[in-house]
């Protein structure tokens, strides 16, 4: 598996998710502390934004001033698909993978945005499934992808606008999963 195709794989298991909100799931509370789910979508729609805006070249202050605003409108899953057509062609542009750009956690490559995005779909999408009730599996393949990558680049994440919470130690023997969710703070038996 590449980053492009970790991104789309990742992308369509957040769709296939957003897809089974309901209105009536928007104010259920998420793993994420404080965010309900029309918080957590928000913010994914709101991210996929932002990382268009860096890699066309967005100061820092102008990508932080949209943090505010409504991203979802009237339809989550058409914002969603939008953003996310646009973001995969900004990651396609010449050059953009070796971009320098102005993250509000410090000077990123686009090709660490990436793996950002990647990872950002794949854990909120298992918050999602574990707010609303859902299939909480990741697909094997993306799970090993991601568990190589962010081991080495748990960077990224850290920081006083660290993106998760605490990383946690499970057991010797741990599934993949339950190792790639532990490194963002996520432990699959909290219920």
């Amino acid at each position: 598996m590449d980053a492009f195709e970790a991104l789309e794989v990742a992308g369509r298991d957040f769709r296939r998710r957003l897809v089974a909100v309901r209105a009536e799931n928007l104010g259920l509370p998420t793993p994420c502390e404080h965010w309900c789910v029309r918080d957590l979508l928000n913010h994914m729609v709101g991210g996929q934004r932002r990382y268009i805006m860096l890699l066309g070249g967005a100061a820092t202050a102008e990508v932080e001033a949209t943090r505010a605003l409504d991203h979802l409108g009237s339809d989550p899953v058409a914002a969603f698909d939008a953003a996310h057509v646009n973001l995969s062609k900004a990651f396609l542009a010449p050059g953009a993978l070796d971009a320098i750009v102005h993250h509000r956690g410090g000077d990123r490559t686009g090709r660490d945005l990436l793996l950002m995005r990647t990872v950002e779909y794949t854990v909120h999408g298992w918050d999602l499934s574990r707010a609303i009730g859902l299939d909480e599996s990741i697909d094997g393949r993306l799970a090993e992808y991601l568990l190589a990558e962010v081991a080495s680049a748990c960077h990224l994440w850290d920081g006083p606008r660290g993106a998760f919470t605490a990383r946690i130690t499970l057991e010797v023997g741990s599934t993949t999963q339950a190792q790639l969710l532990s490194l963002t703070g996520r432990r699959e038996s909290n219920r």
